[in-house]
């Protein structure tokens, strides 16, 4: 990662979420995104991060107890703050929306990560 953070890149591809809008307007195929937001203002077609927005895709999908999901921050270069969900892994630790959004929001506002 050291050696590709020194070349030359183009911003937009280093985030998830502007390299979804770049590859789908070239007519790249790209996975559905169920949920994406930023933490402190909308970019794009990318609104600014709310929690019960959070809740409805999770609902609006059945992510979680009937479907498995994967949590990835769109601007980590790392698998830092990667969650991957399956309903047994939900059923069996007990997952709820609630726990989803608090470990969202812990990579999201950078709440109580050190480094």
């Amino acid at each position: 990662m050291s050696a590709y953070r020194k070349a030359k890149t183009l911003g937009v591809l280093e985030n998830k979420l502007l390299a979804h809008t770049v590859m789908t307007r070239l007519g790249i195929p790209v996975l559905d995104v169920a949920y994406g937001a930023f933490a402190h203002t909308p970019l794009g077609e990318w609104k600014q991060y709310e929690r019960d927005d959070l809740y409805s895709a999770l609902r609006a999908n059945r992510l979680g107890p009937d479907r498995p999901f994967v949590v990835k921050p769109a601007s980590d270069g790392t698998n830092f703050g990667l969650l991957v969900m399956h309903p047994s892994k939900w059923k069996k630790e007990n997952w709820t929306e609630a726990l989803v959004a608090r470990h969202v929001e812990r990579f999201l506002f950078k709440v109580g990560i050190s480094g």
